[in-house]
């Protein structure tokens, strides 16, 4: 064992300091320009792009180039360069050896005033397609129509004067866009005025147009139209994407909203990112850069989606700060080095105790089965359960140990990082406390006590599929020192009656998927479903980051709510 780690850390070592060296001269001797390239409708954003990165590397120079619809791959290729192409030119999309990464979206959405009599009908019901359509070919259109409720209050309609979304208005709402030319046209500022002064009016619009940057919210009496996604008459729970503006950005980047509204604006470049400069601007252009955006009349990313991006433009990358001399960077290599040497001397310390010490009576338990049901998960007798998916074990000395249920690793596959809180920090009941990752996609579980954080579980960052191995026993995350146990207890379910819990939280569970993979057509996920509608174990496992956000949302932050 001993050789193991010894063999382990200098290969670690080695790899450190290559990378470190190559890192060195990469910097030394990259010193490329880069050439923009864009499709017509961006050209304008792709230029304030190159403008602003310039300023900040007055050292490099940029230049623009109309982009070709054939043959732009080999353009790319052969000056390593960076492309910004609007969905519009969605054939030129298509070439496998081509990374593309969506940086921004052009958004559309139906807008009303905030003070109109029907804003809680629309909030509960939503307008399907089906309304929208009938609404504008009507003769004399009025909320009666749009509603179907007989109301004769009278309805005004508007639509953007632009081409490019009055065509994905009309394939939105499956029709002519010759029919929409008896829809009254008026510029952004125009419509927002117009809807902001009259109660009845509705209009279709850009997000960017409504949406205020500096206090990320709409304009003023300005209020978007909830849309009823699946035409069933109401707003589910997968459809509630329309209180705040983070939510609904949230909700358009997991799929919950019209894909004929939304229009995606690609970053393309070679597959191998043979220039550095071109790998920085890209990041930059998904983190600050986003700033300018909706100036350019596009929505910037969420953050998360940010976040996502940029571990699939750099999946290897450690953020660090950047060393301006040698011996710094031989400095942070053998601290990193003598980091990560006592992390494995501690953990194989503790093991060794722990290895020793008798254990809860919790018993052993079978391993997991391939279907994924109350039955064939765990939820051992003498331990109090929590809806955050969490238990709690009451130690003899008083403290609490608390960990996850077996529903979470079961769900989402093996773990293969976790980060932890440190000794000695108070925590609340509800907070997230430790945030369990597999491949750069996380949860964040939170706590079921409120108290002071006693000890950390240190294998766990060695090995963090001792949680899915073992989430009852060495897989446990805290011990805390409870604050207020008393009253938190109440909260808490007993075996048995966890178990009944968790077969709603299964079919819920299977809700989700079948919801969440039907608007995610193009999701590569690999839900099986077996005869009699279960579900295999680690559903999450192959889907994407947005999804175990979803997840997040709906099985960890709303559990009480269930």
């Amino acid at each position: 064992m001993k050789n193991k780690i010894l063999l382990a850390v200098s290969l670690l070592v080695f790899l450190l300091i290559n990378n470190n060296s190559h890192g060195v001269n990469q910097n030394v001797n990259e010193k490329e320009d880069i050439t923009v390239w864009s499709t017509p409708d961006v050209q304008s954003l792709a230029r304030v792009f190159a403008d602003e990165y310039c300023k900040l590397h007055p050292d490099l120079e940029y230049q623009i180039l109309p982009l070709k619809q054939q043959g732009y791959a080999e353009d790319l290729k052969k000056t390593n360069g960076l492309a910004f192409v609007s969905q519009k030119f969605g054939a030129s999309l298509q070439d496998p050896s081509l990374l593309q990464i969506v940086v921004g979206r052009d958004i559309i959405v139906p807008i009303m005033n905030a003070e109109n009599s029907f804003d809680a009908v629309i909030l509960k019901q939503g307008i399907s397609v089906n309304k929208f359509r009938n609404a504008i070919t009507a003769g004399v259109p009025n909320w009666g129509v749009l509603l179907e409720n007989g109301s004769d209050e009278p309805l005004k309609i508007y639509i953007l004067d632009d081409e490019s979304l009055q065509t994905a208005v009309a394939e939105f709402l499956d029709m002519n866009p010759d029919i929409l030319a008896q829809v009254e046209t008026r510029t952004a500022s125009e419509m927002i005025q117009l809807v902001q002064k009259d109660k009845n009016s509705i209009g279709f619009c850009r997000l960017s147009s409504v949406k205020s940057p500096e206090q990320h919210q709409l304009a003023e009496n300005i209020r978007l139209m909830s849309i009823d996604k699946n035409g069933n008459g109401q707003i589910d729970y997968f459809e509630k994407i329309y209180s705040t503006i983070d939510d609904f950005e949230r909700g358009v980047w997991i799929g919950k909203y019209p894909r004929a509204l939304i229009h995606s604006l690609y970053a393309v470049s070679t597959g191998e990112l043979a220039n550095g400069n071109v790998t920085e601007f890209l990041s930059w252009v998904l983190t600050d850069g986003q700033q300018f955006m909706e100036s350019s009349g596009f929505s910037e990313l969420v953050y998360n989606e940010r976040k996502s991006r940029l571990e699939k433009l750099n999946p290897q990358q450690i953020a660090l700060e950047v060393e301006q001399k040698n011996n710094a960077r031989s400095g942070t290599i053998l601290f990193i080095v003598l980091g990560i040497l006592a992390v494995v001397i501690i953990a194989r310390i503790v093991y060794r105790q722990r290895s020793k010490k008798v254990k809860m009576p919790l018993g052993t338990f079978p391993k997991r089965a391939k279907i994924l049901n109350e039955n064939t998960l765990s939820f051992p007798n003498g331990l109090y359960y929590d809806k955050s998916h969490t238990w709690v074990f009451m130690e003899k000395e008083g403290t609490v140990k608390f960990g996850v249920d077996d529903f979470i690793p079961n769900v989402t596959g093996d773990f293969t990082r976790v980060i932890l809180k440190n000794p000695g920090e108070k925590i609340k009941r509800k907070e997230p406390v430790v945030t369990l990752i597999q491949k750069g996609k996380q949860i964040q579980i939170h706590a079921p006590v409120s108290g002071t954080i006693k000890e950390i579980n240190e294998a766990l960052v060695v090995d963090p599929f001792v949680i899915n191995n073992s989430p009852y026993e060495d897989g446990w995350i805290y011990t805390i020192d409870p604050s207020n146990w008393l009253r938190e207890i109440s909260f808490f379910k007993f075996g048995k009656t966890y178990k009944e819990w968790i077969s709603n939280e299964i079919t819920r569970l299977k809700d989700f998927l079948a919801c969440s993979f039907n608007i995610q057509n193009g999701t590569e996920g690999k839900i099986v479903f077996q005869e009699g509608g279960e579900i295999l174990i680690n559903p999450l496992k192959d889907l994407g980051p947005e999804l175990w956000e979803d997840f997040q949302s709906y099985f960890i932050e709303t559990t009480d709510m269930y």
